[in-house]
């Protein structure tokens, strides 16, 4: 990949490629609105905790919903809401797969959400990263 000059002066002051490269995780501040959220009455995000694995699909959203102590949690293609200890309160195996037909289209719980964000916000760090 050829990057530009001013790329390669940010990722030298920002630590250098190599410790870019020896990353696990990044990590964000996220907001996100707009019509999509109110017509699946949903929150939105202001200044959520995103938490991005970067050689698995495993990524970490909080809040995930109106309570902010419950994070919604992508691992793999299944999702799980966690409480702020981190105890599993509730999963969903393949959620991709409920997406297809019913209430989805009107509606997504905290569940849905976790898929749909963390997917949503984990391709685009990742994009941004590499």
């Amino acid at each position: 990949m050829n990057l530009s000059e001013t790329a390669k002066k940010s990722i030298a002051f920002y630590g250098g490629r190599s410790l870019w490269h020896s990353a696990k995780y990044l990590t964000a501040q996220v907001n996100a609105f707009g019509l999509a959220f109110t017509l699946k009455r949903r929150p939105f995000f202001s200044h959520a905790k995103l938490v991005q694995s970067i050689d698995r699909p495993f990524s970490k959203l909080t809040p995930i919903g109106k309570d902010p102590s419950i994070t919604g949690v992508l691992d793999g293609q299944d999702v799980h809401l966690e409480n702020e200890h981190g105890e599993i309160i509730a999963k969903r195996k393949y959620a991709r797969d409920y997406f297809t037909v019913g209430r989805r289209f009107f509606y997504w719980d905290d569940l849905d959400m976790t898929y749909f964000a963390n997917y949503a916000f984990g391709i685009t760090l990742l994009y941004l990263y590499c």
